[in-house]
Parts: structure tokens; sequence; C-alpha cells
């Protein structure tokens, strides 16, 4: 552990005080914590996890009602000898938290093979334990980003052991989310879902909700169960995941504690939560991308409603138009209208169906490029062949699919055409459909990756 984490003298003096004075004034956690801190912080100061910063100090001690050098220890003679020491092992651990952070940041930004070269440049053996586990854990997320799936599992199986005896849930979460995403990649759902559920586990560990997370897991299990073709329980995941990105929505109070959560953890150099806090903080900020995500989450429900087909699905349709966030959400409105199209095609509707689908259609054409856009063009190209209208149904399955492309959706793109290489088959267009049955074959190839 870095010298701010590790439980050492000073900081457990501190926490000792503070705790001995919150009690004596009768204060919880949580009142203490409010509005400038978080409960985790409070409980980990007081754990002797971490030391508090002196701004920080300052105003915990002024809420008790005493000046700051009380909560304070006081320093003895090998207390000052150890100051030297202590101070250039702050500046080793800056050394490599830098790296990692660039490391990770490249990660983010999608460039896997930069992150690798940067990581093999650090030698493992001469990092202390925690920097240890932090570096298995990038290493892992490298090899998943790079499709080598199963070295990514085996080396994220060993870090989630190794952070669950050093007890560091935080970084144990975001190793299990990864390894979940490894075995959905594998194929291997009983073990992804498993993972999911430890995720769900960790998170209740954890002192104080977190949406952002419960957001991330419901989304991944919802994700999981439609893969298997569980609709049920992939409908439960995404109504789930709405319901926790509709505080997201609503930003100024979360992205305030989520800046703050930033704030401190730079300060106490814990950098790789410091830049997950910000991320999370921005992520808020930007209505336009939890929009987005909402959208998205909606149009996934509506899928596993629609594949489910038990004769239900127009009904449940019509009852997420009604919802009040779902009209004033026009990507949510486009993928739904696209989904009742498609109902309409299904029961031989064809004016409903090309009604709704155009509708869907006027929606999503100011928003460029999306899952949804492609969903809705796809649906169009299944209504004009149905129609016989052949020209206007190439046109749409083509504009769908080179969405889908430079979206790098390759398992929806190999669903879709697969899908348009039978209707081609069909009018007897054999070399067209050849090719993108061979393109169906790459883009699930690629997928598995």
């Amino acid at each position: 552990m870095s010298a701010e984490q590790s439980p050492g003298k000073i900081g457990k003096t501190v926490g000792e005080n503070l705790r001995a004075a919150r009690i004596a004034q009768n204060y919880t956690q949580g009142q203490l914590a409010s509005p400038d801190f978080s409960v985790s912080y409070i409980s980990a100061i007081e754990r002797g996890q971490i030391h508090p910063s002196l701004r920080a100090l300052e105003i915990l001690a002024a809420r008790l009602g005493l000046s700051s050098t009380q909560l304070l220890p006081s320093r003895t003679n090998s207390d000052k000898k150890a100051a030297h020491t202590t101070s250039q092992v702050e500046r080793e651990d800056e050394e490599i938290d830098i790296p990692f952070l660039e490391i990770q940041l490249y990660i983010e930004r999608g460039d896997a093979q930069q992150a690798l070269t940067l990581l093999n440049k650090i030698s493992p053996k001469r990092l202390k334990r925690l920097h240890q586990l932090r570096y298995n854990y990038l290493r892992g997320r490298i090899y998943q980003a790079l499709g080598q799936l199963q070295e990514s599992e085996h080396i994220l199986s060993e870090a989630r052991e190794m952070a669950k005896e050093m007890n560091e849930r935080q970084l144990q979460l975001r190793i299990v989310y990864a390894l979940a995403h490894t075995y959905m990649q594998l194929h291997n759902y009983p073990q992804a879902l498993l993972a999911f559920q430890h995720c769900q586990y960790i998170l209740e560990m954890l002192e104080g909700s977190d949406p952002y997370w419960q957001m991330m897991i419901s989304t991944g299990a919802g994700q999981h169960y439609l893969s298997i073709n569980a609709f049920p329980y992939a409908k439960t995941e995404f109504l789930a995941a709405i319901e926790h990105i509709s505080s997201l929505s609503s930003p100024d109070a979360l992205q305030a504690y989520y800046a703050q959560e930033s704030q401190q953890l730079s300060e106490n150099k814990q950098y790789d939560l410091a830049i997950l806090y910000a991320n999370k903080s921005l992520f808020i900020h930007d209505l336009a991308q939890a929009a987005q995500q909402r959208s998205l989450l909606y149009h996934n429900l509506a899928l596993a409603l629609f594949k489910r087909a038990d004769g239900t699905e127009g009904e449940q349709l019509e009852q997420m138009f009604a919802s009040e966030s779902v009209q004033q959400d026009v990507l949510t409105l486009a993928s739904l209208s696209a989904h009742k199209a498609l109902w309409h095609l299904k029961r031989q509707e064809l004016n409903e169906a090309e009604n709704n689908a155009y509708r869907a259609y006027l929606q999503v054409q100011p928003h460029g490029d999306s899952i949804i856009a492609a969903f809705v063009l796809t649906t169009l190209g299944r209504i004009e062949y149905t129609l016989a209208r052949y020209d206007e149904a190439d046109n749409y399955f083509t504009s769908g699919l080179e969405m889908l492309k430079r979206l790098h959706e390759y398992a929806t793109f190999a669903d879709e055409a697969v899908y348009y290489a039978q209707l081609l088959e069909g009018r007897n267009k054999t070399h067209e459909a050849l090719i993108y049955f061979r393109q169906a074959f790459e883009s699930g190839q690629q997928a598995n990756l």
C-alpha cells in the first residue's frame, strides 16, 4: 500500500481522535460528512486507512468545535527522523502512479497497444503490493481489449483474489467487472453472471450508494441475459439500470459528490481512483451522453420485450411510450417507434408499420450515427422488402449496415448482414448474398475477439 493508504501510526491517531470527538458530539458519520465529504471518506479516516488533507481536517475540526491541531498527534523525535524516509517513499509512489495513470487513459481511449507498450516498461518485481495489484488489473484489461481473452481471464482472476486478500474493495469491484466482460466475450455465460452478482455484492459492502456503478452492473447483467435469450431477466436488469440512470440525469448533487471525491482522492495521492471519480463527474455533467445511455437502455429493453414475443409486447411498448421521461427523449422515442413498426409488420399491418418506421427515421436524422439510427434504417429495409420496393430497401439496409461498421458494432452487424443476405438470396441475387454472408462471418469473428 502507498503511505496514504497504510494504516500508519499518524493516520490511526488522527482517525481515533476524530472518532472520539464525533462520538462525544453525538454525530453520526453521515452528519459529520455532509455536505462536503462522503461517509466512506470519514470512515476511511477513522479506520486509519487514509490521512485527511489539511483543508479537510480544518473543516472537520470546525464542525466538531475543535481546532485542527487537537485532532493531530504530537510528533515524537522518532516521527521527525522518519519524515525524510516517508517523503522519499511518497516520491517513489508518485513515480509509478503517473505512468499507471497514463496507461489507464490509453485503455479508456481504445489504444490498448500503446498502453501495453508503456506497461511493458515497468518491472512488476520492483513494485509494492498495491502497485502490483494495479499492474495486474491494467494488464488484464489490456489483454481483454486486444482480444487475448484467456490471458485476460487468468490475470484478472489472480488480481481478484489478490484484491480480496488486501481488502481493496474499490479496485476489486473494477477487476471483477472487467472479468465479467471477459467471460461474456468467451461465451462463458454462467461465470459472467456470477461475476456480475459478485460486483453487486462488493458494491453492497462499500459504504454509501453509487448509482453510476449500480447502472453499469445492471446494464452488464442485462446484456448478459439478452445474449442468452433470457428476456424476462434482461427486462428486469434494464429496468433497474434505467432507474439508476434516472438519478444520474439530475446531475447537480451527484456531480458535486463525484467531483469532491475526486479532489479528496487526488489530495491523498490515490490517483487511479481520482481519475475514475473525475470521469464519473464528467459523465454526469454531460447530459447528452447520459441521455444517450438512457436511450440505449430503453432500446435494449425494447429488444428484450420484442424477442420474447409472448403476445404482450405491443401493449408493453405502449406503456413505455406513456412514460414522461420517454416523451422527452427523442432517441428513445425513435427506438420505440421502430420496435412498434416491427410489431405491426409481424401482424401484416403494413400502413401502421410504415408510418411508425418513418416517424422513427425523422426522429433520428438530426442525431448522427447511433445504434438506434442503424436499427431504424434496417427496420425500414425490412418494411420496404415486404412492400416489394427493393431499391429503397437495399438503400436502407446498406446505409444501416455501413453505420454499424462505423460504430464497430460487430455482433449486430453480423446478425443484420445474415438477414439481408437471406433476403438477397430469395431474390436470386446470389453474388450479392455471398458478399454479405462473408462479411457477416468476418464480423462475427471480430465480435468474438
